[in-house]
């Protein structure tokens, strides 16, 4: 099908279907939501930045990302 679509149109198969993707993707969504928006009560509200972690793995990835890259927390 895409093959056909494809020469039909005169437009790329990659062309095409990014277009897809695309037109799947607003409709998923619905009008204006970005996937940061669809996501939102998955990501929390950056709590964990803010606060020292308990557990201590995540308080030494805490501290080896912040000696990295020397603005984390």
């Amino acid at each position: 099908m895409l093959e056909a679509v494809s020469r039909r149109t005169a437009q790329s198969k990659g062309k095409l279907i990014r277009r897809g993707i695309r037109e799947l993707c607003s409709k998923l969504l619905g009008p204006g939501e970005s996937p940061y928006e669809a996501g939102r009560h998955l990501f929390g509200a950056g709590r964990l930045s803010s606060t020292e972690p308990k557990d201590p793995i995540k308080r030494a990835v805490k501290e080896k990302l912040r000696a990295k890259h020397g603005r984390v927390g």
